[in-house]
């Protein structure tokens, strides 16, 4: 039947009678047999939907069931209780004062299940961190770009979902004072760490019930949140008594005019962040009892000097200044002082220099960028130094300015130096022993740190660099330290890839702490710890 049909089926020709009665023939016979196959098709699929149920179900009761037999069920209360407090909420470094701590980490743990909701709401620590989280944006803000909606209900119905009238007319107030009420109330005796928005929750039935508890009161961070703002305008007059318990204050983007800081008798820790600091606010801040003190961009009405003279107390101190403190050129002596932080945007080598800190354990210096000087902005004396963590942008430094810093401090265990052409040959070889020196530099070294670019251009050498690590990771001198970790940053565009292919082959081959990465990862400054 087929061939009678090739020639038709080749051409464009009108088929003969006879060609069309056989075509629809084989038409009826073909669609009859679709039609069978169209069956066995859907009665296969109903077949395959019906087992895919079946197994989607008997996997969901298997899963039930494996429920049973999960190891956190045989996790003592205890341990869910350690672990917990591991990842409680806590205050942000004075880096990131904005960043909302994650209070609600316990109403979080409560939605899983019975038991981590009683275990979550018995700890009384989850509790004590009062941080309602950055305040919302403007009503009229939030209604850009939302469709046009003028019908009466727009007006009257309560919000619900993420409705942005939700923050208005005090129904994020109501939301805040019932999270308020509950960690007030579940944080027992302990302890309370505030972090206060002025706007929208700066506000009266908040103050006032957070005012109850102010015998509490351990720490305490006040952000300014759109519109003026000073910590004067917070309705704290109303109170009498003194926060006896009150040791860390922060305040971020605030004026300062009349805050009463004499009615906190125990501060120790002050955080200033892009603050106006008048003449009168100067002369209540108890500096000399002050242990901790952060400065961030602040706009001094007086003398910063004066005041630093008076950290007498002073134990950590950071500082980020985008200008330069003016001199006097008398020293600044901080007796005391053992962490140090300085973060400048332009260059202040003579600020540190003449900074006097005898007891200096941890140094940072970050983002300086030198383009008249020659020196590094390191402390003339600060014998006790155990941690140098050097990082600029530019710099012009000349031969040797490392090698006679390094001299300065002889009981260095950890040294990060991220700074351009400071580092030469002859600085690698004072940390090994050669028959030309009188003594090693850094002795007691233990963890170094290096970017390519701190190394001066065509004047070191690779061998140099390896004997020293050979020489520091298995010392044969008495009294010198075991190097535990080496690692060198590389940046994109330098061709060192022979270096770090080495560096990786020499710690594999003697299992020696060597690491290589293209961009600096030296630690943060909260991760230098004395």
């Amino acid at each position: 039947m087929s061939l009678a049909l090739d020639s038709l089926l080749e051409s464009n020709d009108a088929p003969l009678p006879s060609q069309r009665t056989l075509v629809e023939d084989i038409l009826r016979e073909g669609q009859a047999k679709l039609s069978a196959l169209e069956g066995t098709i859907s009665t296969i699929e109903s077949t395959l939907q019906n087992l895919r149920s079946k197994h989607a179900d008997l996997t969901s009761e298997m899963n039930q069931y494996r429920c049973i037999l999960s190891p956190i069920r045989h996790i003592p209360p205890e341990i869910i209780e350690e672990i917990f407090l591991y990842f409680a909420p806590s205050m942000h470094p004075d880096w990131d004062l904005r960043n909302p701590a994650s209070a609600m980490f316990p109403q979080t743990l409560g939605n899983v299940c019975c038991t981590w909701r009683t275990i979550a709401f018995s700890l009384s620590e989850l509790w004590s961190v009062v941080d309602l989280g950055s305040p919302v944006r403007p009503l009229v803000e939030c209604r850009e770009g939302s469709p046009a909606k003028k019908d009466e209900s727009y007006f009257t119905e309560l919000p619900s979902g993420n409705d942005p009238r939700e923050y208005q007319e005090g129904y994020e107030v109501e939301a805040a004072l019932d999270f308020v009420t509950q960690c007030l109330s579940r944080s027992g005796d302990r302890l309370l760490s505030l972090r206060l928005w002025t706007q929208p929750f700066m506000t009266l039935p908040l103050l006032e019930a957070l005012l109850t508890q102010s015998a509490r009161w351990s720490e305490l961070v006040l952000i300014r949140s759109g519109g003026p703002f000073s910590p004067s305008s917070m309705p704290l007059s109303q109170f009498t008594d003194d926060f006896q318990q009150l040791r860390k204050i922060a305040f971020a983007d605030c004026y300062i005019d009349n805050f009463e800081l004499k009615r906190v008798p125990s501060l120790t820790e002050l955080t200033l962040d892009n603050v106006s600091l008048p003449m009168e606010i100067h002369l209540h801040i108890p500096w000399s009892q002050l242990t901790r003190y952060c400065e961030i961009d602040c706009a001094w009405w007086s003398s910063q000097l004066a005041s630093y003279r008076q950290l007498t107390n002073l134990v950590e101190l950071s500082l980020k200044l985008y200008h330069e403190p003016e001199r006097d050129g008398a020293p600044i002596l901080l007796p005391r002082l053992r962490k140090a932080s300085f973060d400048f945007d332009r260059w202040a080598p003579d600020f540190v220099q003449s900074l006097e800190m005898p007891a200096l354990e941890v140094l940072r210096i970050k983002h300086a960028a030198n383009e008249n000087h020659s020196s590094l902005p390191v402390p003339l004396s600060s014998p006790h130094l155990k941690i140098l963590h050097i990082q600029i942008r530019y710099m012009s430094a000349s031969r040797g300015e490392l090698e006679r810093a390094l001299e300065r401090y002889p009981d260095l265990t950890e040294i990060t130096i991220d700074a351009p052409d400071v580092i030469s040959n002859t600085d690698i070889m004072r940390l090994i022993l050669s028959r030309n020196q009188s003594f090693l530099l850094a002795p007691k070294l233990e963890i170094m740190r290096l970017s390519n670019r701190s190394f001066i251009h065509r004047a070191c050498e690779w061998r140099t660099l390896r004997n020293m690590l050979e020489g520091r990771f298995q010392p044969t001198m008495e009294g010198l330290s075991t190097l535990q970790t080496f690692e060198l940053a590389t940046n994109d565009w330098a061709m060192d890839e022979n270096v770090t292919v080495a560096l990786k082959q020499l710690g594999s081959r003697n299992q020696w702490d060597i690491r290589t990465s293209h961009q600096p990862d030296f630690p943060a400054w909260d991760e230098l710890h004395l």
